[in-house]
């Protein structure tokens, strides 16, 4: 997927990936496309303990 190629920033404080590709953003927090677009990516629950990545599915 293009996003795994993607640059991680901010836009108006909220943690974004821009698809170097198709030139969208999307919102690391809730998916929605930034780019004023009705896109939206799926996002998972995560958290870090002890060493270990766990993601809700």
């Amino acid at each position: 997927m293009a996003l795994s190629r993607g640059m991680i920033g901010t836009q108006a404080g909220e943690p974004k990936v821009a698809c170097p590709f198709h030139k969208k953003t999307f919102s690391l927090q809730t998916g929605a496309c930034l780019s004023g677009d009705e896109y939206k990516i799926k996002t998972y629950e995560v958290r870090a303990e002890d060493g270990w990545v766990y993601v809700e599915i």
